[in-house]
């Protein structure tokens, strides 16, 4: 992948220690801070779509490095009794003790996933096109664009996870368990309150579409899903020849104009 005098500058790089990465005679940082950084990236990348990316950015870095090194906040925090401390924003005051903090993992995860739209695969794509033959830097480019289109769809639709559940489950005496994409399992007890509607482990969303009669599962273009509360066996429970026809009903509903969309009320079938 690389040719002589780029593996020589590498081999000589790893020689030279963290302390005059700043100055050396192949290296130079005229940026030392992060914030510095994230001025001089966005310079030479553009704008991001979200203005308040490279703030955000910032913010991010600064409560890490705060927690991380142990400074005065953290300090604070870990070394007072008594009352909790009392924060306040534009809108109200409140207490650490009522906040979300899957929601704030939610956030610090979907910051860090728009740096890596805004600046780590476009800063890759850049590189390609320096260091290797055209077709091969558009190929690695092509499978860059693909993945980042895939990852701003999934912070596009809040990571939200639908659900189709049997009309009449929800206010009933039943528990629901609601398995996250990211495989964890929140049991939704009654009386089944809409703020508990999230996953506990990375924040997602759920979402849930009641269906009438008597189905068993939804044909959607993912594929097969059961419909919670029905009185059948997961899909991957199914004898392989019940399995293969559903994927079959699931590939004519895919040929047709109109074919649902994930997310979207789909058809039940039996």
């Amino acid at each position: 992948m690389f040719n002589a005098e780029v593996e020589s500058a590498l081999n000589e790089f790893g020689t030279i220690k963290f302390k005059d990465w700043a100055k050396s005679h192949i290296t130079e940082c005229n940026h030392s801070t992060f914030a510095q950084k994230v001025d001089f990236l966005f310079s030479v990348l553009g704008a991001p779509s979200d203005p308040d990316l490279p703030d955000d950015l910032k913010n991010l870095f600064k409560f890490s490095s705060e927690f991380t090194h142990i400074g005065y906040i953290s300090t604070f925090f870990t070394s007072t009794a008594g009352a909790e401390v009392i924060f306040g924003d534009e809108d109200e005051p409140y207490l650490p003790s009522t906040e979300n903090f899957s929601e704030l993992k939610y956030e610090i995860l979907e910051t860090s996933c728009k740096a890596l739209l805004a600046t780590y695969i476009p800063s890759l794509v850049k590189c390609l096109e320096k260091l290797m033959l055209k077709s091969q830097a558009d190929r690695f480019s092509a499978l860059l664009h693909q993945n980042a289109a895939a990852l701003s769809d999934a912070i596009a639709t809040r990571n939200s996870k639908y659900f189709f559940i049997k009309t009449g489950l929800i206010g009933s005496s039943s528990s629901i368990p609601l398995t996250c994409m990211c495989g964890e399992t929140r049991t939704w007890v009654p009386p089944h309150a809409t703020t508990d509607l999230y996953c506990t482990s990375c924040g997602s969303s759920f979402q849930l579409l009641e269906v009438d009669g008597d189905g068993g599962y939804i044909i959607t273009s993912n594929g097969p899903a059961k419909i919670i509360g029905a009185n059948v066996p997961d899909f991957s429970d199914l004898p392989m020849d019940e399995q293969i026809k559903l994927l079959k009903q699931c590939e004519e509903a895919a040929k047709k104009p109109h074919a649902p969309q994930p997310g979207s009320q789909p058809n039940a079938a039996q």
